[in-house]
């Protein structure tokens, strides 16, 4: 959870984030592994009435940031 900033600022955070992971390369008994993320992020927004509410908002997010070909950052 991140309460110390708005949308704009979470998305930035996190695309820094998805874009570390992408550029970093790992290897795993001498072979080269690359990896990437998908991030959904949910809002409290006025219709939000509990915990419960912003995780179903982020994961939605998360299934539409994979639905768009992975490797992205989306805002619920």
């Amino acid at each position: 959870l991140l309460g110390d900033c708005d949308s704009a600022q979470a998305m930035k955070r996190f695309d820094a984030f998805r874009q570390k992971i992408f550029d970093s390369v790992f290897f795993i008994n001498s072979d080269k592994v690359s990896t990437s993320v998908s991030i959904g992020i949910g809002s409290k927004q006025s219709s939000t009435t509990s915990l419960s509410d912003l995780i179903n908002d982020a994961e939605i997010a998360l299934y539409e940031a994979k639905d768009c070909g992975r490797n992205r950052v989306v805002f619920r």
